[in-house]
């Protein structure tokens, strides 16, 4: 499912995408069809073979991708396509699946009939676009397979839906699979006061992180990863990667506004990371890329010469564009969204910086488990000194 997000709403497409040579055209349509429409749902040892996997492969990537999940969730207040993609991919799809694996077990012909009914709902054109990227000839090429898939459909206009779904928590905490953590501070151009973030900020983050959290989170606290970043749409990021601490780096980001208004930078210093910012923008994306994503923005409505307007905004930067960010810094760590994900025993040691803590796959804080409390079948049972 891919949310796109416009002016006033946020629409849902169920996305197909795929790489076919111009001979394979025919045969990528077919093979998409096939999966999408008419895959079978008879076989209720697979389907629940199907739902396992997808439990092991959503936990797997809820803690392999804890830093991107944790900054999404902390901008799904300001960005409502950013809460579709946290509801649809990470721990409320999880708790889905968990409750689906208990139906397959109860009531097998029930899921299948219901996954019968979402194909269904799913077979219609109405609304629903064919991109291609390729070479004048392909293009020529590609029209009649599109056209004849998008006619096997079904055409169905329906009444765009309002989803009610969760809002994460300004103040929350994950545990999730990990013996260290992940802590971050994010803020939205809302939370700063601004409109748009300005691309400049991209540049004075970046020396931010190299002159101060670099020699204090690395170097002194142990941190393996932090980091300082300002990104579309309009967000500001402060990170720590395998982090063995919670509440002292907090405290840093707390004092983090004093520290970037004692920095004194020169101009030439500046230069670097204002051009390894500018370079971003400039870089041409390969052709087929470079086309979809210009088919991409074109449905968000995102201006087409929104990079030339950052490259503008970046050769503005100078030392006292660096003692401004103090405030906006400031703003951050007093208006933003504060998240971590980590282990239950760190969390748990810093409950009171969090309002929600959130525990999807059960985890105890082994910290306070005694031998007695733990089984010979625990896979925790050697480690708590069982023989």
């Amino acid at each position: 499912m891919y949310p796109i997000e416009t002016s006033d709403s946020v629409h849902l497409y169920l996305s197909a995408e795929w790489t076919a040579l111009d001979d394979d055209l025919d045969a990528g349509y077919d093979l998409a069809e096939e999966i999408l429409y008419r895959t079978k749902f008879d076989d209720a040892q697979k389907l629940a073979n199907q739902v396992e996997a997808q439990i092991a492969s959503v936990r797997n990537e809820i803690n392999e991708e804890i830093t991107g999940m944790m900054l999404l969730r902390g901008e799904a207040d300001r960005y409502p396509s950013f809460q579709y993609t946290v509801y649809l991919n990470y721990t409320d799809y999880y708790a889905f699946l968990l409750r689906v694996r208990e139906e397959i077990a109860e009531n097998p012909e029930a899921v299948a009939a219901h996954l019968r009914e979402i194909r269904a709902f799913f077979n219609n054109r109405a609304g629903a676009i064919a991109a291609y990227a390729g070479n004048e000839e392909s293009i020529a090429r590609n029209r009649m397979p599109a056209d004849r898939f998008m006619a096997r459909r079904e055409r169905t206009e329906r009444e765009e839906v309002t989803y009610d779904l969760p809002m994460p928590s300004q103040r929350e905490a994950l545990i999730c699979d990990s013996n260290v953590q992940f802590n971050h501070v994010i803020a939205t151009s809302d939370d700063l006061g601004m409109e748009h973030l300005d691309a400049g900020l991209k540049a004075v983050a970046r020396l931010i992180n190299d002159l101060i959290l670099e020699p204090v989170l690395r170097e002194q606290m142990g941190v393996y990863g932090p980091f300082s970043s300002a990104e579309e749409p309009g967000s500001l990021y402060l990170g720590t990667i395998s982090d063995p601490n919670v509440r002292e780096t907090f405290d840093f980001y707390a004092s983090l506004p004093e520290r970037i208004a004692r920095l004194e930078v020169t101009q030439e210093q500046l230069v670097g990371y204002i051009m390894n910012a500018y370079t971003e923008y400039a870089l041409p994306a390969g052709e087929l890329t470079g086309a979809i994503n210009t088919a991409l923005d074109i449905l968000e409505g995102k201006a087409q010469d929104a990079a030339l307007e950052s490259m503008r905004q970046l050769k503005t930067v100078t030392p006292e564009t660096v003692k401004e960010a103090a405030e906006i810094y400031r703003k951050a760590w007093e208006r933003g969204v504060h998240n971590t994900a980590g282990s239950a025993a760190a969390i748990n040691g810093a409950a009171d910086l969090f309002e929600v803590i959130l525990n999807p796959f059960g985890a105890r804080d082994l910290s306070t488990v005694a031998l007695a409390d733990v089984g010979e079948d625990h896979e925790s049972y050697e480690l708590f000194g069982g023989e």
